[in-house]
């Protein structure tokens, strides 16, 4: 009411448990009449949203499972706006699931604010997320599910173990943290201490050697010292995620937090969340980089940038960028990364320049080459080779591979391709007469399968 009191242009407030009523609010704005409906109604909206047709999906999608949240952190307005925690039976996810892969959909997400609260309906019982999964897993034609958001206080034995049992379940965990301070998680009413996550963080690579850890970091929480922000720092430094998100703290009217008399001043926030990030990323940095080398399977998504590429998800949630043939959307190829990049194709996230490891007849070179630099360029015998992607005749310059001096070659060196300006060849694989298979992934994971 207060909005349209505000904003006399505004015809409809709806709340997120009221929007399959849309149609109807529609109907009575004909006439004039202003519509506020955020109330939290006990029947299932998602029993009365209407079936869209059978259409071709992408490769990923989303299913929510959960929605609300009874955490009340001191920071959050999700238990107000999105109600208390409830959890979809498991019967409709399956269902919902089933019609997804029926529609080309091969990695489902489940979404929930508090995710591994979940406790949806199972014949007389309650399921568990893990319950959940395991019955989800059971789709022939799901090959991969993921989770998120979590809290580390629902991160049960029972869902820890899942991470190494459920083969379909992927080696990736969002947990965020918010704060490496005990003083700062108190006050956010979090509910858990460092050491508790530190021993979540343990058991999970116990459970799972391979998984890549994701969180969220809040700097600048009211009554914030430089003390508590090292410590932050310091959890940041033993976990060292592979992905992380990380924000200044902002009020939100109605919280606890909103009233703290203790605020940061907003330079000081500026200043301390420049410093994290700057960590995050180098830590995201580190762990991209142990995956060169290695071979992954890859679910090609969509369509890239350039001519005959390909733009997939490892297991890990990474974009890789892939010019291969023989391959559409909706496969998972099993491809070797040659190397990692946070901007790749002016992309902002993290991504790999890959080989797509397959037998290949008689000797041949795959070239990884961000062509969008080659634009400017001269017309030149070289250029004109390296955008064809055939082989070319063997030289005694030394080799493009990885640095090393190593022979033989394929390229020499040229004035109009100069490695150290354009960065043109990031990689440049050789494969001997006949056919050749690519190695093991190494990954240390009993999933690991020979390629």
């Amino acid at each position: 009411e207060e909005i349209i009191k505000r904003q006399p242009l505004v015809d409809i407030v709806v709340g997120p448990q009221a929007y399959h009523r849309l149609p109807v609010m529609a109907k009575s704005i004909e006439n004039g009449k202003k519509i506020v409906d955020t109330e939290f109604p006990e029947e299932d909206k998602f029993e009365h949203l209407p079936t869209a047709p059978k259409s071709k999906r992408a490769p990923s999608a989303f299913l929510t499972v959960q929605e609300g949240c009874d955490k009340f952190c001191a920071f959050c307005v999700v238990p107000f706006t999105r109600g208390a925690e409830v959890s979809r039976p498991v019967s409709q996810i399956i269902n919902e699931a089933q019609d997804l892969v029926e529609r080309g959909v091969k990695d489902i997400t489940l979404l929930g604010q508090n995710v591994n609260a979940y406790h949806g309906e199972m014949g007389n019982n309650d399921a568990s997320l893990p319950q959940l999964i395991k019955e989800l897993s059971n789709i022939e034609d799901l090959k991969r599910i993921r989770f998120t958001t979590s809290h580390p206080n629902d991160m049960t034995q029972e869902l820890i173990d899942a991470h190494g049992e459920i083969e379909k379940l992927m080696p990736y965990l969002h947990l965020p943290v918010q704060s490496g301070s005990d003083k700062i998680l108190k006050g956010m009413n979090r509910k858990h201490t460092t050491k508790s996550y530190l021993e979540v963080i343990e058991k999970l690579r116990i459970a799972r050697p391979d998984i890549a850890l994701s969180g969220d970091f809040i700097v600048g929480f009211p009554g914030e010292s430089d003390e508590d922000f090292e410590q932050t720092l310091e959890l940041v430094r033993e976990v060292k995620y592979a992905q992380a998100y990380s924000f200044k703290y902002s009020t939100r009217p109605g919280t606890p937090a909103a009233e703290s008399k203790k605020q940061v001043p907003e330079e000081i926030k500026s200043e301390r969340l420049s410093r994290l990030q700057s960590l995050l990323s180098q830590h995201q940095k580190e762990f991209m980089e142990t995956m060169v080398g290695k071979t992954l399977p890859i679910l090609l998504e969509r369509p890239g940038r350039l001519d005959g590429q390909l733009v997939g998800r490892s297991e890990y949630l990474h974009g890789v960028h892939a010019s291969i043939d023989r391959a559409q959307i909706g496969d998972i190829v099993n491809l070797r990364i040659l190397g990692a990049d946070t901007n790749w194709g002016n992309s902002s996230k993290p991504v790999f320049r890959i080989q797509r490891c397959t037998k290949l007849l008689s000797p041949a070179a795959f070239m990884l080459l961000n062509f969008s630099t080659v634009k400017g360029f001269p017309d030149s015998p070289s250029l004109r080779w390296l955008k064809s992607g055939e082989p070319a005749p063997v030289s005694n310059s030394k080799s493009a591979i990885n640095g090393n001096n190593q022979s033989p070659t394929v390229i020499s060196k040229n004035k109009e391709v100069n490695r150290s300006k354009t960065r043109l060849i990031k990689a440049l694989v050789l494969f001997d007469k006949g056919s050749r298979r690519c190695e093991k992934s190494g990954i240390p994971s009993r999933f690991s399968k020979n390629i």
